[in-house]
């Protein structure tokens, strides 16, 4: 975008107190809240979320929403049905941090012809969408997306301009706490599963080597027996979380990871 936005002091003086705390705070939960929390603020919106990313096995999962003002149901709707139909999906597979305002990329009868439109937006109120992108290097780690409703008019440039210095100085801070990518504490999540689902010792140490990338060999190794008894093991786990595939264990680690917000488990 080459247009020049404008800012007022309240305006800046706004965004400056956000990087100033953004940059201090090394609990992440605690930063996706107080983000939530200030953007309120800074660009008036109905709803918003806020959430990380990893890749595993090449495929990018996405974990842990925090949310101010939605429910635990209409989150997990989003991601289960709608997150890979998104009309904004685009944006997640550029390599570079990303600012849109989806009324710049789509017309009235595409949106409102959309099953994400029709069967999750319109349900909440909320027609006009503005997010970002955070990344570290090529990997994508995390998103933010506010939400208006048709009455209350489409986010203006200036809320774009805002949204994406906060975007850019999310990427700095998420690079310098995660200069790897995201590190989920996926062996807490396996144990929890374990004693959820009823998952033998075994299966939990299993699922965890699974969600760290480790093949069926590489875990025959790593604990001494046999592939074919890791795979017993694997298909035993996989019936007991009612799952089919190691993505699905992926999400279902993931989703156990949102703490502190409404979409608590």
């Amino acid at each position: 975008r080459n247009k020049m936005i404008t800012l007022d002091n309240s305006q800046w003086n706004q965004l400056d107190e956000i990087i100033l705390n953004l940059h201090i705070q090394k609990d992440v939960t605690i930063l996706q809240t107080q983000i939530l929390e200030q953007l309120a603020g800074l660009i008036p919106h109905r709803r918003s979320f806020f959430d990380l990313c990893t890749t595993q096995n090449g495929q990018r999962v996405f974990f842990a929403p925090v949310s101010l003002n939605m429910s635990k149901e209409e989150l997990a709707d989003y991601y289960k049905n709608y997150q890979y139909s998104d009309y904004v999906a685009w944006s997640f597979s550029n390599h570079s941090a990303t600012i849109y305002r989806d009324s710049d990329m789509i017309g009235r009868p595409v949106r409102e012809n959309s099953d994400i439109y029709r069967q999750w937006m319109k349900p909440m109120d909320i027609y006009y969408s503005l997010g970002c992108t955070i990344f570290s290097g090529k990997q994508l780690l995390g998103s933010i997306t506010l939400f208006r409703s048709e009455q209350e008019g489409d986010f203006t440039d200036s809320e774009l301009t805002m949204l994406e210095v906060i975007s850019r100085h999310l990427s700095a801070h998420f690079s310098f706490l995660w200069p790897y990518g995201t590190v989920p504490n996926l062996a807490a999540n396996a144990a929890k599963a374990a004693g959820k689902e009823g998952l033998s010792s075994r299966e939990s140490e299993i699922a965890e080597l699974i969600a760290a990338g480790h093949s069926n060999s590489e875990i025959s190794q790593i604990l001494f027996i046999s592939e074919n008894t890791v795979k017993k093991h694997v298909n035993s786990l996989y019936r007991k979380l009612h799952i089919t595939s190691r993505t699905q264990l992926l999400r279902r680690l993931y989703d156990q990871m949102s703490i502190g917000t409404p979409c608590e488990e």
